[in-house]
């Protein structure tokens, strides 16, 4: 009203300029209300279909810009987002890139309906030619930026580090600021566990990081991006279903992205040490082949003068042969809409355990000690095979197939005794077994010794399994999606056949015992499993809606008889030595000696009928996802023993739900995990049945067993782009338990054996938590020297039963343990030089309500550094000197300190394309292989037949 007064009285020229603002501010509001919905595409090489860098342009129909931008993506695929209005409309995209000539191309949106996003078709660029480049005269100086952020993409540029001629990808790991790899091969980054290693993007041998870390050569690689990803669940299905996957892209270099790659090593060392391997890799911009092959018996993963950890606790256990071959392939069409992706693998593994054990049993009533000798062996064939085919577009189909078979054969021996005092006195584990097994053993040890038990077992387990997985899914015209998805499983375990010899001798009683086991278990299972997925998008929000329906059935069959041989009498019960392992010529006499009261066989079949439905806001920079899933679930246990056979039935309703939120920015990376999970005690698990073929470990099922329920929670911060190539991270998980599982355990003071029984530890009050606060900063302008530090804090608090003597009824203790550590390392770099110091400390406190606990306060700290030089000759020396040493342990023989020095010397000859290096492990010859633990329920020492003193020679051909 006032706008019209005014325009009736004040002049014309006045209300003409009035009007004219007035309807601009008309039209900006209109803009601002009017909805928009996103547009994208990529831009690619005419001929070779890589995806490019370049500049893109947005405009009208009229050509008036709406936007420009350039392409972007993590590892090779690129693309340009923008948002337009969300009405129908007809756009021209313009591509320009250096070196190409430039495109444009014409597109339209027919309709909208609730569609919030449109894919554009690719721009294919072709290259110019006759191009005269003139260069002037560049000098670069200063130091190369280890690391850089790109939005919440952590990047290591590979260059800047010295890594030893004839390294592979592990060593350059193990440099990276904020990266650490434990003695398994599992990789760390600011405290957070990388899930899966990439190559260039893609997949390589999945699951497998260990074949990437020993074969690619560190002079290949680029660059190394760490970033969160959708896990491949959730790129399939739409939404986030799960929280995202922690990965690490390897980028190679761009004159080894195309062509082959091929290296081999041969070495071979003091105490018959020896190592060959095998490397070849062939790269196209749409396919990738590798093949690998490796022969060792060194068992070690660690590399002389890297940052490794060389403790006696993180030592190979035992003695390992390992054979191995694999393929794997990734191959797509120009346009990627099909792809497929494999491998093969082929294994075989021979391992020999040689262990000493000393034990100490935390009980109010008194503590109860052990001593054991265990000697096995295992050979172990594996044959993997996995295939994925994908075809993308508005009708997408995914296959995903795989089987694993493996034929292991194990044999063991173990002496092994139960004192009522502690029996040091008699020296250490060996001659305590031995004057413990002495022919006549008399005195005080005599009166100690609760038992003897001597235990042989041999066993032949042929095991298969084979999955196949589908999801097709249509994009309807409106914008909703429709998914559709099935999956098989069947896993089969036959023959699965052990023999066992036990001799067990009770001196409080004067009891011998003997039992000579043949047991026969089969055993096969299905799982079958169907959805539905209906995807609604909220029209102009970033809000979506999905639901549907889930069906699940799973199928398990397993026969388990036990027979006792001895009970055969003859040679079986006179020399059961010469008689182990070896069945009746007529196999009518086994069904004479069937233990009826352990032998039983089971069905079970599972079915689980539900659904889901989940609310997912998806931004350019962030997401957030509540998923809440629902099933009914009904189960049928077939049961036969000798003493009951019966079919139950029993069901249950589960509610799981899940909250997931993320963000991130060019400042900072947030995200979020919560669910709730109930865990449901196996049917068979709560039949009555009472296990006692081993005296000395009987297992008794508990009937009145319920269910339980964990809260499980993931934080993960961290800080980008800031500057002097700072980094900083948080990580935390943890969960909180309710009507957790637990153990009942009664001790026999008479014969010295344990009966166990599973039973829940009502209420709450049982959680755990592990935290982790990483930072990093170049300390000068050249980024010569640097700063790492890293700060953690984990917990743990578990109510459990308290070991309980003859018929006393089990008591409830708590035990709480803490670790608080920290560690700080100085590094300098500077040509040929690298030079990291620093060390470690862990302070670890441990308390119970048990009455004769011993609290543990005691501290683990290390000390000491690495370094890299190129020596004159272009020989690089590598090595590294440390301290671990172990403080405040009430027992004596707990407080260690071991100092270990490793060291390496390579030169390259034939113009790099030959390497020979020699290798040092534990040159002082102080690395100790036995290793102790303190924990709730006890205090364990135990010696392996690890080598971690010996020499290597390599030569290595690229």
């Amino acid at each position: 009203m006032i706008i019209l007064f005014l325009m009736a009285v004040l002049p014309t020229y006045a209300r003409g300029n009035l009007h004219d603002q007035y309807n601009l501010q008309q039209q900006q509001e209109k803009k601002k209300k009017e909805h928009t919905v996103e547009v994208y595409g990529d831009v690619k090489d005419s001929f070779t279909q890589a995806y490019l860098k370049a500049f893109v342009t947005v405009m009208d129909k009229d050509s008036n810009v709406i936007d420009t931008m350039t392409t972007r993506g993590r590892g090779k695929r690129l693309f340009y987002f923008t948002r337009v209005p969300a009405r129908p409309a007809t756009y021209i995209i313009k591509a320009e890139c250096d070196g190409y000539e430039t495109k444009c191309i014409n597109h339209t949106i027919k309709y909208i309906a609730r569609n919030k996003e449109f894919s554009f078709p690719s721009l294919l660029l072709k290259k110019k030619f006759n191009q005269d480049v003139a260069l002037d005269d560049v000098v670069v100086t200063g130091t190369k930026v280890k690391l850089a952020y790109r939005g919440d993409t952590l990047v290591f540029n590979a260059s800047a580090f010295n890594v030893p001629d004839g390294s592979m990808l592990d060593a350059l790991i193990r440099q990276m600021p904020g990266a650490e790899m434990k003695s398994n091969g599992d990789i760390y980054v600011n405290g957070k566990k990388i899930d899966y290693l990439l190559l260039n993007g893609k997949d390589f041998f999945k699951g497998k990081n260990q074949v990437m870390l020993d074969n690619l050569p560190y002079y290949t690689v680029k660059e190394l991006k760490v970033y969160d990803r959708s896990s491949e669940k959730s790129r399939l299905m739409g939404k986030e279903m799960e929280k995202k996957d922690y990965v690490m892209d390897v980028a190679l270099k761009r004159e080894y992205s195309r062509g082959y790659i091929a290296n081999m090593e041969a070495a071979g060392g003091s105490e018959d040490r020896y190592l060959a391997r095998l490397f070849g890799l062939y790269y196209t911009d749409n396919s990738r082949i590798s093949v690998f092959g490796n022969l060792n018996n060194t068992n070690e993963t660690r590399r002389p003068g890297s940052q490794g950890d060389w403790s006696p606790s993180n030592s190979p256990q035992g003695q390992k042969t390992t054979r191995q071959v694999g393929v794997d392939f990734n191959t797509s069409s120009k346009s990627q809409m099909i792809r497929e992706r494999g491998n093969v693998t082929v294994a075989w593994d021979n391992t020999h355990d040689l262990t000493h054990s000393s034990q100490e049993n935390f009980a109010s009533t008194g503590n109860i000690f052990g001593r054991s000798i265990s000697d096995s062996r295992s050979d172990n064939h594996s044959f993997n095979l996995y295939n994925n085919f994908q075809v993308d577009g508005k009708l997408g189909v995914w296959l995903d197939t795989r089987i694993d078979y493996s034929d292991r054969k194990t044999s063991s021996t173990n002496l092994s005794a139960t004192y009522s005092a502690n029996p040091e006195r008699w020296g250490d584990i060996r001659q305590t077994i031995d004057s413990t097994f002495a022919q006549n053993v008399s005195g005080s040890l005599h009166d100690i010794i609760t038992n003897r038990s001597l235990y042989q077992s041999r066993s032949k387990v042929h095991a298969f399994t084979g999955s196949q997985q589908a999801l097709a899914w249509y994009k309807l015209p409106w914008g909703d999606r429709i998914t559709l998805g099935m999956s098989g499983k069947y896993t089969s375990s036959k023959p699965n056949e052990s023999f066992s010899l036990n001799r067990n001798e009770y001196f409080k009683t004067g009891e011998k015992d003997l039992r000579n086991y043949y047991n026969d278990s089969r055993q096969n299972s299905y799982d079958m499993n169907a959805s539905l997925d209906y995807e609604i998008g909220f029209p102009y929000s970033k809000w979506a809606m999905f639901i549907g329906p889930k069906f699940a059935q799973t199928y398990q069959s397993v026969k388990g008889l036990k027979y006792r041989l001895d009970e055969l009498g003859g040679d079986w019960i006179a020399n059961p030595e010469l008689m182990f392992a070896t069945l009746p010529s007529n196999m009518e006499q086994l069904s004479g000696v069937i233990d009826e009261d352990v032998s039983r066989s089971y069905q079970t079949l599972k079915k689980n009928t539900g659904g889901e439905l989940a609310f997912q806001r998806s931004g350019p920079s962030s997401y957030l996802v509540l998923l809440l899933s629902i099933s009914e679930e009904k189960e049928r246990l077939n049961y036969h023993t000798s003493t009951l056979d019966t079919i139950a039935r029993r069901s249950r309703v589960v509610f799981r739900p899940t909250f997931m939120y993320g963000c991130d920015d060019d400042k900072k990376s947030i995200s979020l995990t919560y669910y709730m999970q109930s865990q449901m005690p196996d049917f068979f698990s709560i039949m009555p049945y009472r296990d006692n073929s081993n005296p000395l470990a009987v297992r008794v099922n508990n009937p009145d067993l319920e269910n339980s329920l964990y809260h499980h929670y993931d934080v993960n911060i961290r800080f980008n782009g800031l500057k002097n190539q700072q980094y900083v991270g948080f990580f935390a998980t943890g969960n909180f338990y309710h009507n957790l599982v637990g153990t009942r355990t009664t001790y026999n003071s008479q014969t010295g054996g344990y009966t166990y029984m599973s039973d829940n530890i009502g209420g709450g009050g049982n959680w755990d938590f592990w935290t982790t606060t990483s930072y990093g900063v170049a300390l000068d302008k050249a980024r010569l020297f640097r700063l790492d530090y890293r700060l953690w804090f984990n917990g743990l608090r578990r109510k459990d039963f308290d070991i309980a003597y003859d018929d006393n009824s089990t008591q409830l203790c708590y035990v709480l343990r803490t670790e608080l550590g920290n560690s700080l390392y100085f590094k300098y770099q500077k040509d040929k030089l690298s030079i990291n110091l620093g060390g470690k400390v862990e302070w670890k406190h441990g308390t119970s309500d048990r009455s004769n606990f011993e609290k543990l306060n005691a501290y683990d700290f290390e000390y000491g550094g690495n370094m890299t030089y190129t020596l004159p000759l272009g020989i690089l020396l590598s090595t590294d000197l440390k301290e671990y040493c172990r403080r405040g342990y009430s027992e004596k023989s707990f407080n260690t300190s071991d100092l270990v020095w490793n060291a390496s010397l390579a030169r390259s000859f034939c113009k790099g394309k030959l390497t020979l290096k020699a290798e040092a492990f534990d040159i002082l010859q102080n690395l100790s292989s036995t290793v102790y633990e303190v924990g709730g329920q006890g205090k364990t020492e135990k010696w392996n037949n690890t080598l971690p003193s010996y020499a290597m020679v390599h030569l290595m051909y690229k």
